[in-house]
């Protein structure tokens, strides 16, 4: 723990040996979060050697139902409070980004530890909203999507998400420069739940690695 991962990014890249006996599985923002440079960052995200992903995600942002937003196009007549991690966190960096990108009415309240203090806060009240992946919030509160409770307002991807009844981000963009601010946030998407080795293991060694996931992720018996 610490950092959204940034900690462990950091000890990965700087300190582990570089032997292939030591890897990485780490937050889908980390990339991103290494591009911007924030704050804490002390690790090239182009060195790492990425091995691949067993899943991949949906993100979207989700409203209760006793919230005067009922679907996205009310973002640009009301707001919604909604909860977020902290600075680097896609919970409070997406609304943020969409606030100031798309005008969308999100009002962020800040300093909930972790996704599921927000979704707590959501069932006690405190809250109306949250911005995370569909798969998190399923897995928070199985019921919510299903009974009504919650709803999605809209999913990040580029093309509309199948089986989720709600429009992409993508819909409500009026120029390049918007699309391709949203295309780096939601690139970090198709990251999934990263595993890399750090830099400078010897090729072979990642090779074998590359090789040995792909054989694992195939294997009916994972599954």
């Amino acid at each position: 723990p610490g950092a959204g991962h940034i900690l462990a990014t950091n000890w990965l890249y700087n300190i582990a040996p570089r032997d292939g006996t030591v890897w990485g599985m780490v937050s889908r923002n980390i990339p991103n979060v290494g591009l911007q440079g924030f704050a804490g960052v002390r690790y090239d995200t182009l060195k790492f050697n990425w091995i691949g992903s067993p899943e991949l995600t949906n993100r979207g942002c989700f409203a209760m139902e006793r919230a005067r937003v009922k679907k996205a196009d009310d973002l640009y007549e009301h707001e919604l409070i909604v909860g977020g991690t902290g600075a680097g966190s896609t919970v409070t960096e997406t609304p943020n980004l969409l606030r100031g990108l798309l005008n969308m009415k999100f009002k962020v309240v800040d300093g909930y530890a972790k996704p599921q203090d927000v979704v707590l806060a959501m069932e006690r009240g405190e809250l109306d909203g949250i911005c995370q992946t569909v798969q998190s919030l399923r897995q928070a509160r199985p019921d919510w999507l299903k009974s009504g409770v919650a709803r999605v307002l809209f999913t990040l991807e580029r093309d509309p998400v199948p089986g989720i009844d709600a429009p992409t981000i993508y819909q409500f963009i009026k120029s390049d420069e918007q699309r391709q601010v949203l295309d780096f946030l939601s690139s970090s998407i198709e990251f999934g739940r990263p595993i890399m080795l750090p830099p400078d293991v010897p090729p072979a060694t990642v090779a074998l690695m590359r090789r040995a996931f792909d054989a694992t992720m195939s294997d009916p018996l994972l599954r």
